[in-house]
């Protein structure tokens, strides 16, 4: 499996336009070389993906592009988002889907993981790289800080409640 944390942003990105000015705003304000450090050495990666632990979640991801990606990396982007939501929603064939919502004024749309194409998957990695800076740079205003710091305490506490919830439901299958 690819592990896309131990990659420049840049590279992951895939020279997407959008990330690599988010990026270079977040360099100038944090004095870092954001675009070529390497993602595992980012503050929002080191302050906040990094704690989301996705070991006994194995989640059906499309068959297609399994090579191509480094899925743990998505799947703590998702569920680390602050712009979507996302539950994990078990199958007829006892597996976890990863079933992701996403809200845009008054409608919303709900796709799961597995049912994404490799071009909805890139895509999906900008969104959430480019959330995930710009938070960071709110972060450097004090008014802001609270705020997202409070948000990322509570996705963290809700990531952990479905992940218990799933593991349940995962013993229960075995066993049942």
């Amino acid at each position: 499996m690819i592990d896309f944390t131990k990659k420049p942003l840049q590279e992951i990105s895939g020279n997407d336009d959008e990330v690599i000015t988010k990026a270079k705003k977040l360099g100038e304000v944090g004095k870092l070389d954001i675009l070529n450090k390497r993602l595992e050495e980012l503050p929002f990666y080191k302050e906040y993906l990094r704690y989301y632990d996705m070991r006994g979640i194995d989640v059906r991801l499309p068959k297609f592009v399994r090579r191509s990606f480094d899925f743990d990396l998505l799947i703590k982007l998702i569920v680390a988002s602050h712009s979507s939501t996302y539950d994990f929603v078990w199958s007829k064939n006892k597996e976890i889907r990863l079933a992701i919502t996403v809200c845009a004024g008054t409608r919303s749309t709900r796709k799961y993981l597995d049912e994404l194409n490799a071009r909805q998957i890139a895509k999906m990695y900008n969104i959430y790289l480019v959330e995930l800076i710009e938070l960071e740079l709110l972060l450097y205003e004090e008014l802001e800080r609270n705020i997202i710091l409070q948000g990322r305490k509570r996705n963290l506490q809700l990531f952990y409640e479905k992940k218990a919830k799933a593991f349940r439901m995962n013993l229960y299958t075995i066993f049942a």
